[in-house]
């Protein structure tokens, strides 16, 4: 069932959405999911869209990692990571089993309320120290490989302990890193991968080159607003997918 015109409308629009993802997540610190799951999940189906966006995230992550990797607060990417090794595998086997349909809806709700509790500026005062991380990072790993969304309950984390902006960006880079191979590991590699995998990640590489010379530009708040806007509207598509 596609919701898109045709297979090359679709792929048009993942790859401007992965190139815009790959600006925002330069710029900002997360954002690259947000963007690209609901139109990858629409062009492959919910499973093959997370997996594809898992890996693209890795791509997307190392790129941002080399250009932010002064600021990284390692303590607290083990702090999260640990949870999320543990979390990913079961939320896998949960994905894996799932009406395809039904997972799409779920994408797109999940990605939609994720949307809706960024603009509202919602902050979870007692979201952080171990604890915070622990259940950040649990959240996290489980809509990760559910949905592929996995960056705001972290950020949420990052803000309340109070991460400086470059520290947020580098930081969420290393976590997102480790995230998306915990994803990986549990869902498995994209099937038929070619000749998309690689189209797709030339399209977030370019973005976060491009990204890079924007970081100290661009103004934040406009560029996340953008984000919020584009992330409602692929997941109104997503949901649309998987009831029509």
């Amino acid at each position: 069932m596609q919701a898109l015109p045709s297979l090359g409308v679709a792929m048009a629009l993942s790859g401007l959405a992965v190139a815009s993802g790959g600006v925002v997540q330069r710029v900002t610190g997360l954002g690259f999911s947000l963007v690209c799951v609901p139109f990858l999940v629409v062009l492959r189906g919910p499973l093959e869209g997370v997996r594809l966006v898992n890996v693209l995230a890795c791509v997307v992550g190392a790129g941002v990692l080399v250009q932010a990797h002064v600021h990284i607060r390692w303590r607290d990417v083990l702090l999260l990571l640990v949870p999320a090794v543990v979390v990913g595998p079961v939320a896998g086997q949960i994905a894996r089993r799932a009406d395809p349909d039904l997972l799409s809806v779920l994408i797109g709700v999940v990605t939609l309320a994720t949307v809706a509790v960024l603009a509202s500026g919602i902050r979870v005062r007692g979201l952080h120290g171990p604890v915070g991380a622990t259940v950040a990072g649990g959240v996290s790993a489980a809509m990760n490989t559910m949905s592929g969304v996995g960056g705001p309950t972290v950020a949420m984390f990052g803000l309340n302990a109070g991460w400086e902006h470059d520290e947020l960006r580098g930081t969420l880079a290393a976590y997102f890193l480790g995230l998306n191979a915990v994803s990986i590991a549990s869902l498995g590699l994209p099937r038929d991968p070619w000749p998309i995998l690689p189209a797709l990640g030339a399209a977030a590489l370019a973005g976060v080159l491009v990204g890079g010379p924007l970081a100290s530009r661009l103004p934040v708040r406009w560029l996340r607003n953008l984000v919020l806007v584009v992330a409602a509207a692929g997941s109104l598509t997503a949901i649309a997918n998987g009831i029509l």
